[in-house]
């Protein structure tokens, strides 16, 4: 997949996200389209077992503002909430404003106003 996180084939997902001991492979999602990966989340696990983290929550460029960041990162809370976590963290950049609107409004049901980021896009 190629986006904004760079991109990412099979040596480099092993090497640089699958070798994280906190991955795990059952608890890596991906929405696909025709044997393409459009958009992955991940419940990846900290040593607090009440606690999970929100962690690579991607969608692919032609992909995005569909819901599927949504989607795809209630899927890994799902995930979460079945390996009895009570609380989920996550984190992200800041100037990632389209990723910090779906993390409070519409995973965490948080009401915003619309958001614009520096080229105007809302």
């Amino acid at each position: 997949m190629t986006g904004a996180i760079g991109d990412w084939d099979e040596e480099s997902t092993a090497r640089l996200f699958l070798s994280d001991p906190g991955v795990n492979l059952d608890g890596v999602f991906f929405l696909d389209e025709r044997d393409n990966y459009v958009a992955t989340a991940t419940d990846k696990k900290v040593p607090e077992p009440e606690l999970g983290y929100l962690h690579m929550v991607a969608v692919a460029p032609p992909y995005r503002r569909r819901g599927l960041g949504r989607c795809i990162s209630l899927a890994a809370l799902l995930h979460m909430k079945e390996r009895s976590c009570r609380l989920a963290i996550l984190d992200t950049d800041d100037f990632r404003l389209p990723a910090i609107r779906t993390y409070l409004a519409q995973v965490a049901g948080a009401p915003l106003p619309p958001i614009q980021n520096e080229i105007g896009e809302g």
